[in-house]
């Protein structure tokens, strides 16, 4: 085991094993709760011209985040093996 994989496991706790490459439900819940946000948003901005100079696209993109992270944070993940 090297040392980098020994100081992640003190740090971090076990590992977990990935079964494939495929992304996990959470990732998959984040990107796509991102993704139906950013194109409510651009809906929005669509069907009600000027909203763009009364909502601030700052507050836009942390609406976006905001969505993205309650998605994955109520997600669960499958049961992985720990290494």
């Amino acid at each position: 085991m090297t040392k980098y994989v020994e100081l992640v496991r003190e740090v971090t706790g076990a590992l977990v094993k990935h079964q494939s490459k495929k992304p996990t439900r959470k990732v998959v819940a984040t990107g796509v709760a991102g993704a139906l946000t950013v194109a409510g948003v651009a809906a929005f901005n669509y069907y009600f011209p000027g909203l763009g100079e009364v909502v601030s696209p700052t507050i836009e993109a942390g609406a976006v985040a905001l969505v993205a992270a309650v998605a994955g944070y109520f997600t669960k993940d499958r049961k992985q093996e720990v290494v």
